[in-house]
Formats: C-alpha cells, structure tokens, sequence
C-alpha cells in the first residue's frame, strides 16, 4: 500500500480529513435524495388520489343536486351540470397520471411514445 510521506501528511493532513468527510457527506446526499425521492413519490400519488375521490364525489354530488326538478330549465344549472362532467372527465384522466407517476414511477406520455414508434 502505498503511504504519503510524513512531511506531506503533516502538511496536508488537516486537508486530507475533510476530503474523507466530504465523500461521506456525498454517501448521505444520495441517501437523503434517494428518500427525498420516496417522500415525493408518496406524497403524489396520495395527494392525487384524494383529489380524484373528493373530487369526484363533489362533482358527483353537484350533478346530482342540479339535474333536480327545481334546476330542470335553469341555463345556469345545465351549465354547470355539463362543467361537473367534464371536470370528472379531467380528474380522471389528468390526475390519475399523476397517480400513476407516483405509485409506480410510470409516466403515461412516455409510455404511449414509446408504444407509438
């Protein structure tokens, strides 16, 4: 093995110490992204789910309200009958390609390219 001369150790010594430190600081960089990574993956996939189930309930229940006797020929309720479907239709679709890329990783738009060419 080979060894620094004593003069160069006495000398850079102090130096050589923060260089062993700093790498394992790295280590624990790609760990603490490696969790931050987990974290964010969670988070999404339990944040787009929630918003799909409350959303679509309230949507649910919103259309439901407004396709009552009372609201039958408001133009207003039909409007925002139409705008509970759709935003049912987004819900589904866009955010459950944030689910999907949080729960497994897989982003929908890659996928399909890939499938595509």
């Amino acid at each position: 093995m080979h060894s620094e001369p004593e003069g160069l150790n006495m000398i850079m010594g102090d130096h050589m110490d923060h260089r062993r430190n700093f790498s394992s600081i790295t280590h624990l960089g790609c760990d603490e992204r490696w969790e931050y990574r987990n974290l964010h993956r969670v988070v999404l996939s339990l944040v787009s789910s929630i918003l799909i189930l409350v959303g679509s309930t309230g949507n649910t229940i919103a259309f439901c309200v407004l396709k009552q006797k009372a609201y039958k020929n408001n133009v207003m309720a039909s409007a925002l009958r139409y705008l509970a479907v759709i935003d049912i239709l987004v819900l589904w679709t866009v955010v459950s390609r944030l689910f999907l890329k949080g729960a497994f990783d897989t982003d929908i738009f890659i996928e399909s390219s890939k499938l595509c060419v």
